[in-house]
C-alpha cells in the first residue's frame, strides 16, 4: 500500500487550462437534501464549487427550495416532490434528467426512505461517473447491475452497510473489506474514511496517515464529497481524484489555526483556496 505524500500529490494535481470554458470542467448534478438535513447538500455543493466544477445543478425536495435558493445563486436548482416527512419522492423522470450530466453526486442529506433506494438504483444504471456518499451508501449492498463508474466515500459504519461485515471486521482488515466490495463492482473506487484513510480501486491502494480531530465533526464528510466532485471534474482518473480530495480535505483542516473544538465546516471550506494556491505553485 503506497503512502500518500507531497511528492505523489505534485505528480497528479491537475493544471487548469487558461483557454478552458465551463464545459471543460463538467456538468455536475447533486441529488440530495431533505427537510431535516438540508445542510449536508449545502456543504457538498459549496465545497464542489470551491474545488473547480464547471456548472452545478442541485436536485432537491420542494420543501427546502427556499433555503437552498437563498444561499446558492451560482447553482441551478431542480425540485422534486417530497413526502410528509420531507424526503424526496421517486419519479422515473429523475433518471432521464440525470442522463444529461457528466458527473452525478448522490446521497448528501437525502435520508433512507424506500424512494431513496429506487432513485439510487436508477442513477447507478446509467453509464455515468457517479459519487455515492452518506445515506446513499446504506442501500448499495442490495443494488445489482451497476453500470456507472462510482467513487464511494464510506466511513467504517457505512462500509459495513456496503459489505455486510462488522465494523470490527473492517477495522481489523480494511483492505479485505474494500476488496470484498470491489469484487461486486470492479470499476469502483473507494475512500474508506477514518483517522487513517485508505483509498483504493481494483489495481492499487493508498494510505493517508495524518490523523486530526479537526475533522471529527458532522459535515466533514459532505465537504470531502464536494472536493472529490471538484477534482474528478478536472478530467483526471477516479483514483487520482479520490487521492487528491482526501489529501486536500485533510490538509485544509490540519493547517487551520483554530482549536479542534471550535472549528465549523465553513472554516475548512474557506481554507481550500489557500491549499489550492499552494498546490498550484
Amino acid at each position: 500500500m503506497q503512502k500518500i505524500d507531497e511528492k505523489l500529490i505534485k505528480q497528479i494535481f491537475p493544471k487548469r487550462d487558461d483557454l478552458a470554458h465551463k464545459g471543460t470542467y463538467h456538468k455536475v448534478l447533486m441529488i440530495g437534501g431533505s427537510k431535516m438535513m438540508h445542510g449536508a447538500i449545502e456543504l457538498a455543493a459549496l465545497s464542489a464549487y470551491r474545488s473547480g466544477v464547471g456548472t452545478l445543478t442541485l436536485m432537491i425536495p420542494d420543501v427546502i427550495y427556499d433555503i437552498i435558493a437563498k444561499r446558492f445563486d451560482f447553482a441551478m436548482i431542480k425540485t422534486i416532490k417530497n413526502d410528509e416527512d420531507g424526503f424526496m419522492i421517486y419519479d422515473d423522470k429523475i433518471k432521464e434528467f440525470a442522463a444529461n450530466f457528466d458527473i452525478i453526486v448522490f446521497g448528501n442529506g437525502i435520508g433512507r426512505s424506500k424512494d431513496t433506494k429506487m432513485i439510487l438504483k436508477d442513477i447507478l444504471s446509467l453509464d455515468k461517473k457517479v459519487i455515492v456518499d452518506a445515506d446513499g451508501l446504506y442501500f448499495i449492498k442490495d443494488i445489482k447491475d451497476i453500470k456507472a463508474q462510482v467513487i464511494y466515500t464510506p466511513h467504517l459504519k457505512e462500509m459495513s452497510y456496503m459489505t455486510g461485515l462488522t465494523v470490527k471486521n473492517i477495522e481489523d482488515d480494511p483492505l479485505k473489506a474494500i476488496n470484498t466490495y470491489i469484487q461486486k463492482d470492479p470499476k469502483a473506487t473507494i475512500i474508506l474514511k477514518s483517522a487513517r484513510s485508505i483509498i483504493a480501486d481494483k489495481d492499487s491502494a493508498y494510505l493517508l496517515n495524518n490523523p486530526t480531530s479537526k475533522l471529527a465533526k458532522g459535515g466533514s464528510g459532505d465537504i470531502l464529497c464536494g472536493i472529490v466532485t471538484g477534482m474528478w471534474a478536472q478530467g483526471i482518473s477516479a483514483i487520482d481524484a479520490a487521492i487528491l480530495a482526501s489529501y486536500i480535505h485533510n490538509l485544509a483542516a490540519f493547517t487551520l489555526d483554530k482549536s479542534p473544538l471550535s472549528i465549523i465546516p465553513d472554516d475548512i471550506i474557506a481554507n481550500l483556496d489557500h491549499i489550492y494556491q499552494n498546490l498550484a505553485k
